[in-house]
């Protein structure tokens, strides 16, 4: 959902602004300008899904972490060494995953 959200709000953005850029010059844009926006815009719409989805994620991971440690008291530097544990296991995950398909 975010990552449509991200992506719709991005090209929105960017259409709107290619549209009033348009109209401000008054004249139709030529074939190389159309592909350059077309291009952009392809872009920036899917790293603008992509970003929004890890910065999502990201927030919901440290609210989490931090919601463990004030349930189970943690200190900070437990917390910190919970999160490179389950870094560590899905790295180690993802890898095992890797040879089982080759």
């Amino acid at each position: 959902m975010l990552y449509r959200a991200g992506g719709y709000a991005f090209f929105g953005c960017y259409a709107m602004a290619a549209l009033g850029s348009t109209i401000m010059k008054g004249r139709l844009p030529f074939f190389r300008t159309a592909v350059k926006h077309t291009t952009l815009a392809t872009c920036g719409t899917y790293c603008s899904a992509l970003a929004t989805e890890k910065i999502a994620a990201e927030l919901y991971y440290n609210k989490l972490l931090i919601s463990l440690g004030d349930k189970y008291n943690f200190t900070p530097e437990e917390v910190m060494d919970l999160q490179r544990n389950l870094n560590q296991y899905y790295i180690k995950k993802d890898r095992e995953s890797d040879v089982a398909k080759e």
